[in-house]
């Protein structure tokens, strides 16, 4: 069996085919002001990929796109715990150092192709969520006291157990549960949380489609220009 590699080059240029894609046919229909695509490489370590004005509030937000499963899972995987040159370290979700307010969640439905080779016009929709980190954190420790310092914790014994795939959840109470990724160098662990409820946290959801000029809403109208909101009625 070869040596495990990491997969993050290969994220990062299919990340960008995705972003791509939010620029041609998702953000230029919401009524957001002052956006910008982060290129600065520090920043976009520090967790910044897109900045905008919404209702003179600003927003710097992560994008985080489901890349290996298609048709999408109806989950999300959250980073809490990743490998590095052999030190482990804070996933995106609990390190204090990313500047991160919000988290664009991101569900490509797409062709049948290597993620090596998928292009824009491969992906036929995506699905949206947009979430705020805090409100995120918030629910995870009131909800089920799940916070950096139990996590680390919990992390350090999953380690140690050396339990691989889906392993118990995130509490009696919740159906989240943790995931410990063996396949990657990176060796991750992550929460997954189901779609349902990021439903209940999101700030706007929506279903963005390549080959029409709209998005289809889900009660989030309030964040589409007036074009867009007429074009659904």
């Amino acid at each position: 069996m070869g040596a495990m590699k990491s997969q993050y080059k290969g994220d990062k240029k299919t990340e960008s085919v995705v972003a791509d894609f939010l620029d041609q046919y998702f953000y230029p229909k919401l009524n957001i002001h002052r956006f910008q695509r982060i290129t600065d490489l520090d920043q976009q370590h520090r967790g910044m990929d897109v900045v905008f004005t919404a209702n003179n509030q600003p927003y710097i937000v992560d994008e985080k796109a489901q890349l290996h499963y298609n048709p999408p899972l109806p989950t999300f995987a959250f980073e809490v715990k990743y490998k590095k040159n052999g030190i482990w370290k804070p996933g995106w979700l609990f390190d204090q150092t990313k500047e991160t307010q919000y988290y664009l969640l991101v569900w490509p439905k797409r062709d049948d192709v290597d993620l090596k080779e998928l292009e824009v016009n491969n992906i036929k929709t995506t699905e949206v969520m947009l979430i705020s980190r805090k409100q995120l954190l918030d629910y995870l420790n009131n909800s089920f006291q799940i916070n950096e310092k139990t996590v680390e914790l919990e992390a350090t014994a999953i380690i140690h157990e050396k339990q691989f795939g889906k392993l118990h959840t995130i509490h009696p109470d919740s159906t989240h549960y943790y995931f410990y990724t063996e396949r990657l160098a990176e060796t991750p662990i992550n929460i997954v949380i189901q779609k349902n409820t990021l439903k209940q946290l999101a700030l706007f959801h929506f279903v963005v489609y390549r080959n029409k000029p709209y998005c289809k809403s889900q009660q989030s109208e309030a964040w589409l220009r007036d074009e867009y909101i007429r074009l659904q009625r």
